[in-house]
């Protein structure tokens, strides 16, 4: 089950992550999809509700779990919500992961 505690345990989280453009929470995420290249090959092409059911439920989730531990959430931290289209591992190459209309994020790992 996804508890707070298995997560950690599990290793789901990355030990790196690139910020993007920092933008408003939008009223809905169905119609939006994220694709992620590397080298141009598509490795995944998902919508940003597969995780968790989207940003309003993962966040909803965060935070019940967080009030039920006693984390207090403060305004600057940052709340990841899941992994669309799959985790995966990071070879060398050039990355590129398109979220639409959101944005472009583009990375190389050596």
């Amino acid at each position: 089950d996804r508890t707070g505690i298995n997560l950690a345990a599990s290793n789901v989280a990355s030990d790196r992550y690139i910020l993007g453009e920092k933008r408003e929470f939008l009223s809905s995420y169905e119609d939006f999809t994220v694709a992620l290249t590397c080298d141009g090959k598509e490795l995944s092409n998902a919508s940003l509700t597969e995780a968790q059911g989207g940003p309003h439920l993962a966040l909803d989730w965060m935070l019940d779990e967080a009030k039920k531990r006693g984390i207090k959430i403060a305004d600057d931290m940052l709340l990841m919500t899941g992994a669309c289209g799959g985790i995966h591992p990071g070879p060398p190459g050039s990355y590129r992961v398109d979220y639409g209309d959101l944005g472009v994020i583009e990375f190389e790992l050596v």
